[in-house]
Formats: C-alpha cells, structure tokens, sequence
C-alpha cells in the first residue's frame, strides 16, 4: 500500500477498510472538538 492509496482512500476515491461516521474528534493538544469521520486502511488511521 502506497502513499496515493491512502491518499485516495482519505478523500473517499477508494474504499476503506473500516468507516466509522459522526463522531467527535478531539484534539487533545488544543482541547478542540470537531465532528468527522474515521476511516482505516491497512492498519493506518485516515482522518
């Protein structure tokens, strides 16, 4: 799995292995809570 793969499974070109949708996203860094979704490709997490 190259780089333009995860890429493409990232913008949704390609399927993921796993999606999870409408979940809270928080940044523990800066206490931000944004809403997304999760995808996961070859054991990597695609946000």
């Amino acid at each position: 799995m190259g780089v333009k793969e995860l890429i493409a499974a990232a913008h949704g070109e390609q399927p993921a292995d796993l999606l999870i949708s409408d979940v809270r996203i928080v940044n523990v860094f800066s206490g931000e809570i944004t809403e997304g979704n999760i995808a996961v490709k070859d054991r990597l997490i695609l946000i």
